[in-house]
């Protein structure tokens, strides 16, 4: 633990002792302006992505790196809170700040990390929603599976039961016996399916860097879930079967086969098209999800030919976006491959009191918005609808809103172009001369199809609001040559591709001044960004749950008719002897 005058000691993480090469780093001195000695270490952890490694991390006190004392007026102050309080904490923190910045312009935000770092998981949340969507499917289709071969073990076993009951057994006994047949059924099902869940289980973890591990109760669990579903399934269909008068099932089985024939029938078609479709529901689930991430970027016209520019670590990592400086940069350079550069911010929620038509002003919290330039539509080419860009590019503060979001906020005849927007909060990016109530007026100037949420932009969320020439943005914050909260994308000539771009790139070794340790690379669009390593596994298990499930219900299906068959080949011998065809013997599997 550091004290406040310990200038000259510091802390590292156990990857920073790694990349140092150091076995007992306790006591070593990494001589970085002043000098710091290592007094400890701590355990990695992850802020972003669960896919990507955690950075080296050095822990110091201020003035360990040299900073003077205007350093101590920037930075972040971390506070743990008990469960339960974090909306209390939120307002008191308020409070205080209140009360401390009064009559300056100063800004504060306070983040629950938590909050933020679920953002980080919205696709794996995603994941388990459809996994466990299509794990009740599963069960359900393999309850109807099994309830349908029990039943058709018991119609083709009546009168072994009736022999049974004759000579003795008891129900108990005869249910004993269905029991472990099904059973065997289940462990071998088991030794199969297992070793291979387990495989793909740890396939798929390998992808994280903090992995969990699959404990064997979890195979127990299912198995004696599975158990007792068949259990449950056997139950009441054996108990009935066992508990009839063998007698009265005799005189069943001869004088009323008929009858009992076409009401089965009749349950086992419906049993068999529920089963089906739900199957098919299921694949069709998740044939889409799959489409949805093979189709990211695909909204926009000129996808194939978007390179997105992007910081790599040494070892050829993402990193990040890039600063505005690096876009500025790259705007200097002669680029053969390029047509033009454009610079869009990360998509960020903003509180705004929005113009209606009666003239008063609503408040309307959290809109996803993002600051673009003015070359935006060349390279992406979104489509307008309403309103104007040009005028919006010659515009100060200029909203470009999505259909969907003027439709909620305006209705479906409403008018926004020209409404006003006021923003109702200091950003982090702001000018200090903006006050920490906002008060920014922005004006509606265009109105634009909806852009995907399978899209590198904002992908998975959604996108409400476009702004250009923004005083409040990163464009022009003095914090823009450290910030990597923004991305540049390129618009290839024609003929030129993405592979080229990165070549000319590396033969220039570029790298932003803020991050000298990391070089400017182009990637294709979509594949620099998070959801290019999670897509590929997503897309997988999606695709891979959709077939098994049809293959279940599909074999369910061609049970049933087969059952069925079974049940009914003495009317087929029958009516083939008096004239039926092939054709009309198949007809009747379908009635």
């Amino acid at each position: 633990m550091l004290k406040p005058d310990d200038a000259d000691k510091a802390i590292i993480n156990e990857t920073c002792a790694r990349r140092l090469g150091l076995d007992d780093p306790i006591g070593k001195k990494i001589n970085i302006h002043q000098g710091v000695t290592i007094v400890g270490i701590v355990k990695d952890f992850h802020i972003t992505a669960p896919t990507i490694p955690a950075v080296p991390t050095l822990f110091c006190n201020k003035g360990g790196l040299g900073g003077s004392d205007s350093d101590a007026n920037y930075g972040d102050i971390l506070i743990k809170y008990r469960a339960g309080t974090w909306e209390d904490l939120k307002k008191r923190v308020d409070d205080v700040y209140a009360k401390i910045l009064t009559g300056n312009n100063e800004y504060h935000s306070l983040l629950n990390i938590e909050e933020e770092y679920s953002k980080f998981l919205k696709s794996e949340t995603l994941l388990l929603k459809l996994l466990g969507f299509a794990s009740l499917i599963c069960v359900l289709i393999a309850a109807f599976g099994i309830f349908s071969f029990i039943t058709l073990s018991c119609e083709q076993r009546r009168k072994e039961i009736a022999i049974r009951k004759v000579n003795g057994a008891s129900v108990k006994e005869i249910l004993a016996m269905f029991v472990k047949e099904y059973f065997i059924l289940l462990v071998a099902a088991s030794v199969i399916a297992f070793p291979i869940g387990y495989a793909l289980m740890k396939k798929w973890l390998e992808s994280y860097i903090e992995q969990t591990a699959i404990s064997a109760w979890i195979y127990l669990a299912i198995f004696s879930g599975i158990g007792l579903l068949i259990l449950l399934c056997i139950g009441w269909r054996v108990w009935q079967a066992a508990r009839q008068n063998p007698a009265e099932k005799m005189l069943q089985h001869y004088f009323q086969i008929a009858i009992r024939h076409l009401l089965k029938y009749k349950t086992q078609n419906l049993i068999s098209i529920v089963g089906l479709a739900v199957c098919l529901l299921c694949f069709s689930i998740c044939m889409y999800c799959s489409r949805f991430f093979l189709s990211i970027d695909q909204c926009f016209e000129n996808h194939d030919h978007i390179a997105d520019i992007v910081l790599k670590s040494s070892n050829g990592e993402f990193f990040s976006g890039t600063p505005a400086t690096v876009f500025e940069q790259l705007q200097d350079i002669p680029l053969n491959e390029v047509d033009i550069l454009t610079h869009i911010a990360n998509a960020d929620p903003r509180p705004y009191n929005i113009e209606m038509k009666d003239g008063k002003e609503y408040p309307f919290t959290e809109m996803s918005t993002i600051e673009i330039d003015s070359c935006f539509r060349q390279v992406f080419t979104p489509k307008i609808i309403a309103g104007s860009w040009d005028v919006a590019v010659h515009t100060p503060n200029a909203i470009i809103m999505m259909e969907s979001t003027a439709r909620k906020v305006f209705g479906e005849n409403g008018d926004p172009i020209g409404k006003r927007m006021v923003l109702t909060k200091k950003l982090m990016s702001s000018p200090d001369a903006t006050p920490n109530s906002g008060g920014t007026v922005y004006t509606i100037q265009a109105i634009i199809k909806d852009i995907p949420q399978n899209n590198s932009l904002n992908f998975c969320n959604r996108i409400d609001l476009l702004v250009l020439n923004d005083s409040e943005g990163l464009f022009q914050s003095e914090s823009r040559k450290f910030t990597t909260g923004c991305s540049t994308f390129a618009l290839l000539h024609k003929g030129k591709s993405v592979q080229q771009l990165e070549d000319h790139l590396r033969e220039l070794n570029l790298s932003s001044d803020a991050f000298p340790d990391n070089t400017i690379c182009a990637t294709a669009l979509g594949k620099g960004a998070y959801s290019a390593t999670f897509s590929p596994y997503f897309i997988s298990v999606t695709t891979a749950l959709g077939i098994l499930i049809l293959l279940i219900g599909l074999l369910n299906f061609f049970h049933f008719l087969t059952g069925s068959f079974l049940n009914r080949s003495r009317e087929y011998s029958l009516r083939k002897v008096l004239g039926s065809s092939n054709h009309q013997l198949l007809s009747q599997l379908f009635i």
